[in-house]
């Protein structure tokens, strides 16, 4: 995505947010890796926690995490105590969060049809 697309998007957000929405950004790797160029649900959640989000709670679910964790995590979501929710397709199947309205899904390219229709579903 164009880094001007993405800060439009960010821009969005914060106004969801603002307003006592929550969103989703989602992304097709947990780690870095060497043969492919694209940036990782860790690495992003970093960027977005500490520099573009500050202001509000991220928070990060993935596959490697372990299973209390992410319930934890996911908890913590859908009790608003965390308004953007950085993630792999793990939220593909879960629990429903009514108030997350928005979804941005980084290297959408890298997903396949069922994958995107399933996360198309959580909002």
């Amino acid at each position: 995505m164009l880094q001007f697309l993405r800060n439009f998007h960010y821009n969005r957000f914060r106004k969801y947010v603002s307003s006592g929405r929550q969103c989703y950004i989602v992304y097709p790797l947990v780690e870095e890796s060497e043969k492919v160029d694209l940036k990782s649900c860790i690495a992003a959640y970093e960027h977005l926690k500490h520099e573009i989000f500050s202001d509000f709670e991220v928070g990060l679910v993935h596959g490697k995490m372990e299973t209390e964790e992410k319930d934890r995590v996911m908890q913590e979501f859908s009790k608003n105590r965390i308004q953007i929710l950085v993630s792999t397709t793990v939220i593909e199947v879960g629990i429903d969060v009514p108030n997350a309205t928005v979804m941005m899904i980084e290297h959408a390219d890298r997903f396949g049809i069922s994958q995107l229709h399933q996360l198309r579903g959580r909002v």
